[in-house]
């Protein structure tokens, strides 16, 4: 189902015109259910392909529950490691494809759904969730329709605070503010971020299909202005996506999470990730980077690692696959240190100008395309 198809715009009316027909509390909460359960079977073309998924919630729900009567360290780290190697071997990392189901079957949120329920676990676990869900809160805040493929994350007492106002009644300046909302983010992703994908695609071919060498000025001309439309494109393909789950959600009694503030006049490479998928950015923050990080500090305490340490487990946290992977966070490690020291503008600047596109290329949000997760 994609974000800007008929189809998904017939789903949403649905649901909206669905949801507004009673004001009643339970209602509406069945009606979300509903909806999350649609979008969710929507991957699907049997009831099989949806069986690993389902078979994850349930382990997640059991976790958190097995946590909730065991409040103690072990506990928590037992369901922290069941849920990632589950997790792990649904995804099929190239070290498992030799070990698989004997079916197909769908992963799409998978992701997300994870974060969400680690959040729980640790949460739980720590006491600042006093009571665990019901299965249906459960389902509805790691389902949530609008959240279930590329966010954003909403935190628990953020869902428990909308869920209790799901009944209260709309004014004509938030329907207003919800439709304005979506048709930015239709025109971002439509007609901005497609423009700027053409542009990419097609300065790209020029500079991988070249017959001849070109001038070193000419090629960097090129792949200056390549990188700057994939950095446009993914900017608006990924913000416009968010504007429309946002305002759809406004209509829905969803005050969902802002996951952009104006990423592109970050004063430095940190600046940066706190404003670019803000919520992915927190939640790696509080549930993996910080651990980690203090362990790290521990081992290594001298103050010039300080910057390497930090950096280096933030990619590291966030998954960035492949072979490259310590040496950008390496590269970025010295960028960031050198950053805490005042220097010339025209340095600053040229920093921000290499910067930028590796951000977007190692931290991009989603393709509309709803068929697979990023």
């Amino acid at each position: 189902m994609n974000f800007t198809s008929p189809i998904f715009f017939a789903f949403v009316f649905a649901t909206v015109l669905a949801f507004h027909l009673s004001s009643n509390l339970s209602y509406r909460r069945v009606i979300l259910s509903i909806a999350g359960l649609t979008l969710v079977a929507s991957y699907s073309t049997t009831w099989l392909q949806l069986l690993p998924l389902t078979a994850f919630l349930v382990l997640g729900y059991l976790l958190i529950w097995l946590v909730s009567l065991n409040r103690t360290g072990p506990a928590m780290a037992s369901g922290l490691a069941i849920i990632l190697v589950v997790y792990i071997f649904l995804k099929q990392f190239f070290f498992l494809q030799a070990y698989s189901l004997p079916f197909a079957y769908t992963v799409v949120g998978l992701s997300y759904i994870l974060f969400r329920i680690i959040h729980l676990l640790v949460d739980v676990s720590s006491g600042e969730i006093k009571s665990i869900p019901g299965p249906l809160e459960f389902f509805r805040y790691t389902c949530n329709f609008l959240c279930f493929v590329s966010g954003p994350i909403q935190t628990w007492d953020e869902f428990k605070k909308d869920d209790a106002l799901l009944s209260a009644p709309l004014s004509s300046e938030v329907v207003f503010g919800a439709f304005s909302r979506v048709a930015t983010g239709l025109v971002k992703v439509a007609v901005i971020a497609a423009i700027a994908n053409y542009l990419y695609e097609n300065v790209s071919v020029q500079i991988l299909q070249a017959e001849q060498a070109e001038s070193g000025i000419r090629l960097f001309a090129k792949y200056s202005f390549s990188a700057a439309s994939y950095t446009a494109y993914l900017y608006y393909n990924f913000s416009g996506y968010m504007d429309i789950v946002l305002g759809i959600g406004l209509v829905l009694g969803q005050k969902l999470p802002e996951n952009f503030d104006r990423p592109f006049i970050a004063r430095s490479f940190l600046e940066f990730w706190q404003r670019w998928h803000i919520t992915l950015s927190l939640w790696f923050k509080a549930y993996v980077f910080t651990p980690l990080m203090l362990v790290l500090v521990r081992l290594f305490p001298s103050p010039g690692a300080t910057a390497y340490v930090g950096v280096f487990c933030f990619f590291v946290t966030h998954g960035i696959r492949g072979q490259r992977q310590q040496a950008v966070a390496s590269r970025h490690g010295r960028r960031s240190r050198k950053e805490a020291v005042p220097g010339a503008a025209g340095q600053l600047a040229l920093r921000r100008a290499l910067s930028w596109p590796d951000f977007c290329l190692f931290y991009h949000g989603p393709h509309l395309s709803m068929g697979h997760e990023p």
